[in-house]
């Protein structure tokens, strides 16, 4: 009996010796992240295209017509880490508010009942009018020479456009870029550099408490999209 004893004991101790053994390590993990070159725009003046102090006696009142304001231009400069793939995608702040000027000539293009028009908001319940927006002369990498494309479906297509034209980008699934001359695929930049320019509408007269001030309050957000 003694010795069973002494058999029985000096099993669990090397039951236990084995298994500090077995717990004698440590994990090691390789962590980290792989992301695309990051790329920046800019606008100048702050981004604030600023119409300043309109008289209401300049709101078009005889004909009751729609009042066509000034165009504004600011410079626009997009900077990446290295040559990539991006689109711009726009978001209206004021989606819902804006007057589409049917037949009205903006940025040199007559509006139609589709041009894709940006709100300015609303006043008492009224809406104050819209813009349209677009980015034109275009350097890429200091190459003049650039065509401009449009995605309806997230960039799977493209379809050549005469500018980028910040309204078309204004959906979800809007994309605008720009290319190499007759090739539908965007083109890889450093950076690229243009021209914003904007023209505003005033809503009619007759939608208008002209009494009271009036502020327009256009808000939009340009997103870099990396393809």
């Amino acid at each position: 009996m003694q010795l069973m004893k002494i058999a029985l004991i000096a099993a669990a101790l090397a039951a236990a010796a084995g298994s500090a053994v077995a717990q004698d390590s440590v994990d090691i993990k390789v962590i980290g992240h792989i992301v695309p070159a990051g790329c920046t725009p800019s606008v100048s003046d702050g981004a604030v295209f600023d119409y300043g102090t309109i008289p209401a006696s300049e709101v078009v009142h005889g004909t009751d017509d729609y009042t066509i304001l000034a165009q504004k231009d600011l410079s626009f400069v997009l900077t990446c880490d290295a040559s990539t793939r991006v689109a711009l995608r726009t978001f209206d702040a004021r989606a819902g508010s804006a007057v589409v000027p049917v037949g009205k000539v903006l940025l040199g293009v007559p509006v139609a009942s589709n041009t894709p028009v940006f709100g300015l908001g609303t006043a008492e319940g009224k809406k104050i009018g819209g813009y349209v927006s677009i980015i034109k002369e275009v350097t890429a990498d200091d190459n003049t020479a650039v065509g401009y494309l449009h995605s309806a479906d997230s960039g799977k297509t493209w379809v050549s456009r005469p500018n980028l034209d910040l309204g078309q980008a204004s959906l979800p699934q809007q994309l605008v870029t720009v290319s190499s001359p007759g090739v539908k695929a965007p083109l890889a930049v450093k950076s690229f550099s243009g021209t914003i320019s904007i023209q505003a509408v005033v809503n009619k007269a007759s939608e208008l408490n002209l009494a009271h001030v009036i502020n327009l309050d256009g808000q939009a957000t340009i997103q870099v999209v990396y393809l």
